[in-house]
């Protein structure tokens, strides 16, 4: 009878220590998240503030009222002479 109880209980105690590690690595996990929110925050405050100080929007260049251009797989245009 006591071997089963002293079974029992160092199942139990087993079980315990696996549930609280559990939950320290849940507390690191929220820890983490919460320190990845307010940085994301910061970032999103600097932006704010960098687009509210007349800073230049991205995508306007110097390629005219097109944009910026982009490379395409087409070709490009016939230069010196007519294609045969």
């Amino acid at each position: 009878m006591a071997i089963v109880a002293n079974y029992l209980n160092a199942a139990i105690a087993e079980g315990l220590a696996e549930r609280q590690a559990a939950r320290d690595e849940e507390a690191e996990e929220a820890t983490a998240t919460d320190e990845n929110e307010k940085k994301a925050a910061k970032l999103l405050a600097e932006a704010d503030a960098e687009a509210g100080r007349g800073a230049r929007p991205r995508g306007t260049g110097t390629a005219g009222p097109g944009g910026m251009r982009r490379r395409t797989s087409g070709g490009g245009g016939q230069r010196g002479g007519a294609r045969r």
